[in-house]
């Protein structure tokens, strides 16, 4: 019933993406800031535009006169009111600064959709790390409880030897021993697996649901081109990262020039048109005045403030263009790491699974030993141990592939959601008739229950509750 259950509701890799699109606060973060930086470009064309402004004003006015004698002379108080307004109009026709800082925008939001684009692939690497993940502590946890079963029957019959004269009290203490140390990793497993089950958590913000495994059939194929120097080749061309900070630098060094600019000349075109009513002693006036002029401003001393901002921004441009470079290596280092680690992988997933056939047959040869006298208890449980380790890195280095394979795309700069949609068809639901299907219903009850609480019991597995009836049953 557990397996036919599975495929309706397990989970693919692409179908967590899709989520973690709408749900990542890293990705929608950047997004926010690229659509924020937009803004920079109509805020620096705004500048170049004209400038209208519109001012009136209204008072009432009442004046006290005293003149000397004479026709007009003596003394007379007189009230009225005053208003007006000013319709002012300015066109900047030489603003060398706000030129450059339109320039300027350009490469910005040039920057900040790089850095959008290398979230969203960070997107795609971060979710599938998350996803292998969960699939890889999962796995370690079923291989584990497969060994503690394995063992609780070793144990079983140690004690029934024991109580039959067939064996020793070191055999049933020996095996005990790797017992306790199994139970002790199942914890461990239990807790790694919650850990990666809140790393993907913290991505998509929901519980994983149960995730579709990868199929055993995925084929190893090395990375398409083979030459470790093309792929720097490309990275140098498509990673976001570098292209960032390549437009970083062109804007820093048009930041120099902006800063000079300030010792340059600045020419407005600028008109506009009065009207003011005004009274007064010889009673109402109304002065309207248009005018055309032209304006301009030369910076003589700024007590060398224009100097030092120039000079900044130049170690500005010189910090960036040690960042480029360093981002270049990083980038250069990154590729060279993963397409090396993937061609390693292939070599070692076929290792780790003759591995797995040889310590198989390693526990067949030390079960059969210790029942004819050969072998002893110790050999038994290394040997169940060395399955279960083997059987856990083979998973994990055929997830360490496909991850390896992801991060070198990235690094390069060339994931994409195809990349996604390709690996999500090697995905289906786990195929449980490989692994007990006790075991794999515990692994699943592991997944809700707080890491360090063993979900199976196992005091009936102390040897010192052990009794002959329990042993004849």
């Amino acid at each position: 019933m557990l397996a036919c259950a599975a495929p309706a509701s397990a989970a693919d890799l692409l179908s967590l993406y899709r989520q973690a699109l709408v749900s990542d606060p890293a990705y929608q973060e950047a997004l926010y800031s690229e659509s924020a930086t937009r803004e920079a470009r109509p805020q620096a064309q705004a500048r170049l535009l004209p400038e209208i402004e519109f001012r009136t004003d209204g008072s009432f006015r009442r004046q006290d006169i005293t003149a000397p004698p004479g026709p007009f002379g003596g003394r007379m108080q007189t009230d009225f009111k005053e208003y007006g307004y000013r319709l002012q109009v300015r066109q900047p026709l030489f603003r060398p600064e706000r030129i450059l800082q339109l320039a300027q925008s350009k490469h910005r939001i040039q920057e900040a959709s790089a850095q959008a684009r290398g979230a969203l692939q960070g997107l795609l690497l971060r979710v599938s790390e998350a996803y292998f993940g969960i699939l890889g502590a999962r796995k370690n946890l079923l291989f584990v409880r497969a060994e503690i079963r394995s063992l609780e029957e070793q144990l079983r019959r140690a004690r029934q030897r024991l109580e039959l004269g067939l064996g020793t009290i070191v055999d049933v203490e020996e095996v005990q021993a790797g017992f306790d140390l199994a139970v002790a990793r199942e914890l461990r497993a239990q807790n790694d697996l919650a850990i990666a089950r809140e790393r993907l958590r913290e991505i998509t913000g929901a519980p994983p649901p149960k995730l579709e495994e990868l199929r055993e059939d995925l084929p190893l194929t090395p990375p398409q081109p083979e030459n470790v120097a093309t792929w720097v080749k490309i990275a140098g061309e498509n990673d976001p990262a570098i292209h960032a900070a390549q437009q970083r630098l062109e804007r820093l060094q048009r930041e120099i020039g902006r800063q000079r600019a300030g010792h340059l000349p600045t020419v407005d075109l600028v008109a506009h048109n009065n009207s003011r009513n005004t009274g007064g002693r010889f009673g109402n006036s109304i002065v309207d005045e248009d005018m055309v002029r032209l304006e301009m401003q030369l910076p003589l001393f700024q007590g060398g403030t224009t100097n030092s901002q120039t000079r900044q921004a130049r170690e500005e441009h010189k910090g960036a263009r040690a960042s480029l470079e360093r981002v270049q290596r990083t980038a250069e280092r990154g590729v060279r790491e993963s397409f090396w680690s993937v061609q390693s992988e292939i070599s070692r997933v076929r290792a780790l699974a003759q591995a797995v056939n040889s310590n198989r047959t390693a526990l067949q040869a030390a079960q059969a030993g210790l029942e004819v006298g050969t072998r002893t208890s110790v050999d038994l449980v290394n040997a169940e141990r060395s399955l279960s380790e083997a059987q856990s890195n083979h998973a994990r280095a055929r997830y360490d592939y496909v991850l390896n394979t992801l991060r070198l795309k990235r690094a390069a700069g060339i994931l994409q959601d195809s990349d996604l949609e390709e690996l999500n068809r090697w995905l289906a639901p786990e195929e449980t008739d490989k692994i007990n299907v006790e075991t794999d219903a515990a692994a699943e009850a592991a997944e809700e229950a707080p890491p360090g609480e063993p979900e199976t019991p196992r005091d009936e597995a102390q040897p010192e509750e052990a009794t002959g009836e329990d042993d004849d049953a």
